[in-house]
């Protein structure tokens, strides 16, 4: 072995046991199953109403990456985890200055702006 090459054994490293493996499989299987539904309801764009956005997704390794194109108003069948991902992380962050009582400044950054909605249709 040359000088700039190390090995690095990890000690008390856990490996999974076979079941472990076919638990975890099973349960990122049922995942997969739940989150690959699709959900019909009706996209809304709360940044720029009226427009439309184009992103790629993919959750899942198994899955192929997809382009999406949506525009405010319209209704579409979706799955699961895109619904979820544009109701739970198309955020604005916001961030400002913050004085402690104590005189010290820091940076404060707050939930924020919702860019995104899709809401369903199929309990209405």
């Amino acid at each position: 072995m040359s000088n700039f090459v190390q090995e690095i054994h990890m000690k008390g490293k856990n490996n999974l046991t076979d079941l472990q493996k076919k638990m975890a499989k099973d349960k990122l299987s049922k995942l997969h199953k739940e989150e690959s539904k699709l959900v019909k309801g009706r996209f809304k764009n709360l940044e720029a109403p009226g427009g439309n956005i184009e992103f790629a997704f993919k959750m899942f390794p198994q899955d192929p990456l997809r382009i999406y194109t949506l525009e405010d108003g319209e209704t579409y069948e979706i799955p699961l985890c895109v619904a979820k991902h544009l109701n739970n992380n198309c955020i604005v962050r916001q961030s400002h200055f913050v004085v402690d009582v104590n005189g010290n400044k820091f940076v404060d950054t707050k939930h924020g702006e919702q860019r995104y909605q899709f809401l369903s249709t199929e309990f209405m």
